[in-house]
């Protein structure tokens, strides 16, 4: 969906930019200087707002084809090099591609080079509960216990962890089980 917002915003911006050069060479001294201008500013803002080469690219021919229709059903006198009036089309179909290769590229850099994306994360591999045990979403705790067969003075023997533990604990440091029962 995003992908598509940025399309739509993208191909407004290539036909508002570029309808608006094509405007502008009416009243230009020279035109060739606003079209130069509209290839480079189409360029530039269809790139960084598509934020993607394809998507800038995609953007750029359709606005750009959808400008040129509209200007010339508007009778725009635009521009050509070639003095012979069906060379027009041919013309701006040039110049459209190589605007669209410009807000490619242009797209590429602001997507991969100038925004920071954020790190992969590695997924964590599925762990297959025993038949029989219910499933648990913390991971089991592994306990290290040293194989004593007779503990230290002061020290004792868990009987369910079988870890050495103080004689004087009433839960086992180790697997956390209750110990004594304390009368009260």
């Amino acid at each position: 969906m995003r992908t598509l917002a940025k399309l739509a915003i993208s191909m407004a911006v290539a036909f508002a930019v570029t309808l608006l050069h094509q405007y502008l060479e009416q009243i230009w001294e020279n035109p060739l200087q606003p079209v130069i201008l509209s290839v480079t500013v189409t360029a530039l803002a269809v790139g960084f707002v598509a934020n993607s080469a394809s998507v800038a690219a995609l953007a750029t021919v359709v606005g750009g084809a959808a400008s040129f229709v509209t200007a010339y059903l508007l009778g725009f006198n635009l521009w050509t090099p070639s003095p012979i009036p069906s060379d027009l089309p041919i013309i701006r179909s040039f110049i459209i591609g190589v605007t669209a290769i410009l807000s490619s590229g242009i797209g590429y850099v602001s997507a991969n080079i100038l925004v920071k994306k954020p790190k992969k994360i590695e997924k964590a591999e599925a762990v297959v509960p025993e038949p029989g045990k219910p499933e648990s979403t913390e991971p089991e705790p592994v306990f290290e216990r040293p194989v004593v067969s007779t503990p230290e003075p002061g020290m004792k023997i868990c009987k369910f962890c079988q870890s050495v533990i103080p004689a004087e604990s009433v839960f086992c440091p180790m697997c956390g089980v209750k110990l004594v029962e304390l009368n009260e």
